[in-house]
């Protein structure tokens, strides 16, 4: 499932659709070199807590609900997902992503995940294997 996931994202950076993603700092094991030259944009959350997720597709299809990407949320637990079809809402959901990502939220550069020392590239390359947050 990990796998199918990041290779979505992957598409989707490399033709040229834009992927952001906000996330707590414990997620950030899976940012890798490779993430940030695919084109796909980590930004570490700032703030409190969120636990709402957000997708935006197309610029009409907005998803709003618990559903964390990995197997314990979409396989296991009992989560909720509303979809909503509709081109203002989509709008409106866009620019309050935007307004997040600026005001509590800093972006992963590739530069800074190039200069973290060894230790904590293994330490994400071992959580990575071991299943991490995608897994």
């Amino acid at each position: 499932m990990r796998k199918t996931i990041l290779a979505l994202l992957f598409v989707l950076a490399l033709t040229g659709c834009g992927y952001r993603a906000p996330m707590h700092p414990s997620y950030l094991p899976v940012v890798t070199d490779s993430t940030l030259y695919a084109g796909i944009r980590i930004y570490e959350w700032q703030d409190h807590m969120m636990h709402a997720k957000q997708y935006l597709c197309d610029d009409y299809l907005t998803i709003i609900g618990s559903t964390n990407m990995d197997n314990l949320s979409l396989f296991l637990n009992y989560e909720m997902l509303a979809f909503l079809y509709d081109e203002r809402i989509c709008h409106r959901a866009a620019e309050t992503f935007l307004h997040d990502l600026d005001a509590h939220c800093r972006e992963i550069t590739l530069e800074e995940v190039k200069r973290w020392p060894s230790p904590r590239k293994w330490r994400n390359w071992i959580l990575r294997i071991l299943g991490g947050p995608l897994a």
